[in-house]
């Protein structure tokens, strides 16, 4: 046969040299305006797994005459300039786009769409290597591993016309004719899976399957790929390591959470392993040592655009793209505790993203004041408490300014069973001081925030994060579970610490303003609704599949907790309705009438007395002439 190969790269230029040795006329497009003109001649040279050989060929920077095949083996985004000067030509010949992603034979026909003369004798058809080959120089060829050709068209019709091909081929390689394209192509994008981390890393794809971390974040993409896939409709088939067993492994449905892990592992391993012995780097990589643009955007990007279209979310996926394109921009790789940290924080904010709650406190139109008083509200006290509590307050205080014209009197009676009622005189005091001494404007920077009234380096991060937008790391006990599960795999070790928290959450948290302070927003609702202490919900966690406390058989902690004092019988049961009483008699009340009335029998007359004078400590009453107590305020 005459051959028409453009793309003579790693894959095209494997081809053509098979194609070559095994008797076949093989002309080369040329790559660029540089090198030799229509006559000019190319040296290719094979060596590994193929066997040895090597072949001058003709080259053309326009192919005209006749062919019997056209091999187009381009990455997917140099398709159209690669094609556009041979588009008389493949009009009239049999070509076969050996490409990876999903676009490669649809775009070829696209762009033939557009001519009025095609002659009928051609059609477009895929292509999916299946042989390991790297390129370490630029008319070098060096096979790592031994495949196939498989060949399939988006039509039946082209089915006999693909089985002439695929045995003239066949004395070159081995060449199969699939009648689904559509799940072989998925199946080659499964096994591109392995692509992005090496070049994210610098570590080959053998490699990836025996690190842990990387392990772990290849099965979550390739789950992210499985079910993409099945939502599009594909069934993955036998395809070069994609033998039966993990066919059938890929399309089977588990039947629960542990399930689909142990199959995206088992998956991950496998295809990592089968690369064969010598350090495969993957095409990617390559492209980036070479200085070239990559062809990431054709495979993990497929996965998340195919699941925008089918309404799945990709987070993984998307993160390896986004880090592959920094490669190409220059920057370093990455460890693979690096990359487990920014795929976890990337997943983690893509659900947040999705599922968070509705709260009143997270619309963009809540100002820096509303994220003080939500903070302050939700310290040691639940969201759906606070939310009703929180609208009420914003309308009757929208402002500083505003409330700070209020008494203590009247913010303790609003406050009324929210819980922790220093937090409103705290509020008040601060308000009262963001009035006088900033203008009624909350402050912008930490160091003024520390030096309000009752704020702590808690409130002061979470105000500089979620209302000024600059990243401070806010770490709540969800966080801090989060935190201590997902990457050390323990139930939290250590209890509140302002220094040992930011360090934490410093070390994981994104390069990039904007996600960090999301991560602060998204790790704390996790903690909140799916990682919550007693029951979490494993399950529907996103990042089920890279949490090591998971990993690691979920260990409880070894932590020994203080059995939690009943609120029944306890100082603070007593404190409470010492406040609710005083909160319902305007002006005060006698201090024996008020015992009597709470401790009819005296049997709680001590307590009653520690109520009072803990309430007093804390500036909550205060006592007139020895004999009568009223909030403070009154």
């Amino acid at each position: 046969m005459r051959v028409a190969v453009i793309g003579a790269g790693a894959v095209g230029g494997a081809l053509a040299l098979l194609l070559d040795r095994a008797g076949h006329e093989v002309v080369l497009a040329s790559r660029s305006s540089a090198e030799p003109a229509r006559g000019g001649r190319r040296t290719l040279n094979l060596t590994g797994a193929f066997g040895e050989h090597r072949a001058a060929f003709a080259q053309a920077s326009r192919l005209t005459g006749a062919f019997d095949l056209a091999l187009i083996a381009v990455k997917a985004q140099d398709t159209q300039r690669a094609v556009a000067p041979h588009l008389a030509m493949l009009a009239a010949t049999p070509t076969i786009v050996v490409q990876n992603g999903l676009e490669g034979a649809a775009t070829v026909e696209l762009l033939l769409a557009g001519l009025a003369d095609a002659n009928a004798r051609g059609f477009v058809a895929g292509g999916l290597a299946t042989f390991a080959v790297n390129r370490p120089a630029p008319d070098e060829v060096r096979a790592t591993a031994k495949g196939s050709l498989t060949l399939g068209a988006a039509s039946t019709a082209h089915l006999s016309r693909l089985e002439e091909l695929a045995a003239a081929l066949s004395p070159a390689l081995e060449c199969v004719v699939t009648d689904d394209l559509t799940s072989a192509l998925w199946s080659k994008l499964l096994i591109n899976q392995v692509n992005a981390l090496p070049a994210v890393t610098g570590l080959s794809v053998q490699e990836i399957g025996l690190d842990a971390d990387l392990l772990g974040v290849l099965a979550s993409s390739i789950g992210e790929l499985l079910a993409v896939a099945a939502a599009s409709g594909a069934w993955l088939v036998e395809l070069g390591p994609l033998d039966r067993a993990l066919v059938d492994l890929a399309n089977a449905t588990p039947l629960d959470t542990v399930e689909d892990l142990a199959r995206n592992r088992r998956l991950a391993r496998e295809l990592s392993a089968a690369f064969g012995p010598t350090p495969n780097y993957a095409s990617t990589q390559q492209s980036i040592t070479r200085g070239e643009a990559t062809e990431i955007d054709a495979l993990n990007g497929a996965v998340v655009s195919r699941g925008l279209m089918r309404g799945l979310a990709a987070p993984v996926n998307e993160l390896l793209t986004s880090l592959v394109h920094n490669r190409e921009g220059g920057s370093r790789q990455l460890t693979p505790a690096d990359v487990r940290a920014a795929v976890i924080t990337a997943t983690v904010n893509s659900w947040f993203t999705r599922e968070h709650r509705q709260l009143a406190w997270r619309l963009p139109t809540t100002t820096a004041w509303g994220v003080l008083v939500s903070e302050t509200m939700l310290q040691q006290t639940q969201a759906a408490r606070v939310e009703p509590k929180w609208l009420d307050f914003m309308e009757r205080w929208p402002t500083p300014a505003a409330m700070a014209e209020a008494t203590e009197a009247e913010v303790l009676r609003f406050w009324d069973r929210l819980g922790y009622p220093r937090r409103a005189l705290w509020l008040l005091a601060c308000a009262r001081a963001i009035a006088e001494e900033h203008d009624g404007r909350v402050p912008e920077t930490r160091e003024a925030l520390l030096a309000l009234p009752g704020v702590g380096p808690y409130t002061a991060s979470a105000v500089m994060s979620f209302a000024h937008g600059v990243p401070e790391p806010v770490v709540d006990t969800n966080v801090r579970r989060v935190l201590s599960r997902a990457f050390l795999g323990e139930e939290t070790p250590w209890g509140p610490s302002a220094v040992r928290d930011a360090a934490e959450m410093r070390a994981v948290a994104p390069a990039d303003p904007t996600a960090a302070n999301l991560w602060n927003a998204a790790s704390m609702e996790l903690g909140a609704v799916i990682c919550t202490a007693k029951r979490p919900n494993c399950n529907d966690c996103p990042i089920v599949g890279l949490c090591a406390w998971v990993s690691a058989g979920r260990p409880a902690s070894t932590t020994i907790k203080k059995p939690q004092a009943k609120f029944a019988g306890s100082d603070r049961e007593m404190r409470g309705m010492v406040l609710r009483e005083l909160r319902a008699i305007p002006g005060g009340v006698e201090i024996e009438f008020l015992r009597r009335h709470l401790d009819p029998d005296g049997a709680d007359s001590l307590r009653f007395d520690r109520a009072l004078t803990s309430l007093k400590v804390d500036g909550l009453i205060f006592e007139r002439n020895q004999a009568e107590i009223a909030l403070t305020g009154d």
